[in-house]
This record gives C-alpha cells, structure tokens and sequence, in this order.
C-alpha cells in the first residue's frame, strides 16, 4: 500500500493521483494536498406502480395488434386475391379486416358513418353486403372474431369519447351493444389472446 492510499478504504491511482470515497465525499489527494469533494447522491426511480405496470402492458398490446394488422392487410394487399384492385368504397381512416364464416369482412367509417361489407373474389372483385352500422365516429374501427361471433369496437362521437363494443353472430346484424366508461383519443384495437378478448386504445387524457 502506498503512502497516498490512507488504509480501510477503496482507492485508485490515476497519473499520480489517488482518489478516496467514503459515503457520497471524495477525497482527492494530489501531490500531498487533500481536496475534499462532496458528490451529490443518486436517487433511484421509484418502482412502477400496478396501474403503471397494467398500462405499459396495454400499450404494448396495441403496438402488437397495429403492427398484426398492418402484416396482414400486406399480405392480403401483395400475396393474396386484393393484389391490384380497388373497392368502390372511400375512407378518410385506414380499415380493419377480419376473417369471419368462410368471408373476407371489411369495416371502415365514412366521413362519419361506420360501415361493413363482405369481400366477394372473382373475376371483378367487389364489395357485398355493403350496410352501415347505425353508428358513427370520427376514427377507424377494429374488428375481431371471438367464440364464433364477430365483434366492432369503435370511438364515439360523443364530447367524451368514450369506446364502443356490438357483436353479431352473422357478420351483418350487430347488437349487443356495449358503451364502456373509458375515452379513447384513436380508433380502439381488439384481440384474443389466452381464451380473451381484449380491447386497447390511447387514453385522451394520461
């Protein structure tokens, strides 16, 4: 041990100086003077609470479905029958599909009006079925199919904006209706996982 490394605590010696710490002071020791340096202490982030915890995860879900979604319309859009050809429909937000008693469903919202229909194949692909849901909102929908029943979620047009679930055993009548206390400041997201169905959206409000 060195004359410059006082004994019981940890040093090192950098180009001639020896550097001491004990608790949150440094000594620094150069040339036989001492200087004294206080270091401010770490604080450490709290944990995350349960709510933080649940919310992160729900945020991850919906990257997940986004991401699922975005896959499949690709595939359908380059790898499937939709390659090259255009609905005789129009939307101001992007649609979902969903796979529903052998058909292809579409579901999409107008300017306002939430819309569905069935994708008919063949030489002149077209939409069928084509009706308007009674419901409107001012983003796209979700679709998703769970215990043989297909489900619609949506954002209201309501001044709180409050998230929207109707199911339909047939893909073209939908009841059920459902008006959950949550807000939403997009277009909801729906998917299974594990036996559930699950529902995720951005709050307006954090």
């Amino acid at each position: 041990m060195s004359r410059d490394e006082p004994c019981g605590f940890p040093s090192s010696r950098i180009i001639g100086k020896t550097l001491r710490q004990s608790k949150n002071v440094l000594d620094l020791h150069i040339h036989g003077n001492v200087q004294r340096i206080e270091v401010p202490r770490l604080v450490r982030d709290p944990p995350l609470t349960n709510d933080a915890k649940e919310g992160l995860s729900m945020r991850i879900l919906l990257y997940v479905v986004l991401i699922l979604a975005f896959l499949t319309i690709v595939i359908l859009v380059v790898g499937g029958d939709l390659s090259g050809i255009s609905l005789n429909a129009s939307s101001g937000f992007g649609p979902d599909l969903g796979y529903f008693n052998g058909s292809i469903l579409i579901a999409w919202t107008t300017k306002y009006e939430i819309r569905i229909a069935e994708y008919a194949p063949g030489p002149s692909p077209k939409l069928t079925k084509d009706h308007g849901l009674g419901e409107y909102s001012l983003h796209a929908p979700a679709l998703e199919v769970f215990k043989n029943r297909l489900y619609i979620a949506w954002t209201g047009t309501d001044k709180y904006a409050l998230l929207n679930v109707k199911s339909s055993q047939d893909g073209e009548t939908f009841d059920h209706k459902s008006t959950l206390p949550e807000d939403s400041a997009n277009g909801p997201a729906l998917a299974v996982f594990n036996n559930r169905l699950y529902l995720a959206s951005l709050v307006s409000k954090l």
